[in-house]
């Protein structure tokens, strides 16, 4: 298992209170997560509230950030995916898509709307023997 550890204002932060994290396929702790108290909760959204100020201020760092969070994401996918599998059950295959995923909205998020709509198309619509409704 590893350490319980919060960021809070860009700093780790040890955890002075955990739950157990179970693994449902087999019903036994693997890990344990932060149990945050009122006073740590209360710094974590202050500090974030803080940083929230200059992120929204600057497009550009946002926009870096963003990438590097993609990038991260997938450096380290198939760690993440193997923690999602234990955490839910979930096939590791289905995981890493999921991871996947989370990186690719991350590092679109980063690009500007010219950016993203360069190039784009509409996707089709209607049309005879097309469902567009969802069941």
């Amino acid at each position: 298992m590893h350490e319980a550890v919060m960021t809070i204002g860009g700093e780790p932060i040890r955890a002075t209170r955990t739950f157990g994290v179970i693994n449902p396929a087999t019903g036994n702790v693997f890990s344990e997560a932060p149990n945050c108290s009122k006073s740590e909760l209360d710094a974590a959204m202050d500090a974030a509230d803080r940083a929230f100020r200059t992120w929204r201020a600057d497009e550009e760092a946002r926009r870096a950030g963003l990438h590097r969070a993609a990038k991260a994401i997938m450096d380290a996918q198939g760690e993440l995916a193997a923690r999602l599998t234990a955490e839910q059950g979930k096939p590791l295959t289905a995981a890493a898509y999921e991871v996947e995923q989370a990186a690719l909205w991350r590092g679109g998020a980063g690009r500007t709307v010219a950016e993203s709509l360069r190039g784009a198309r509409a996707a089709p619509r209607g049309g005879p023997g097309r469902r567009d409704r969802v069941c």
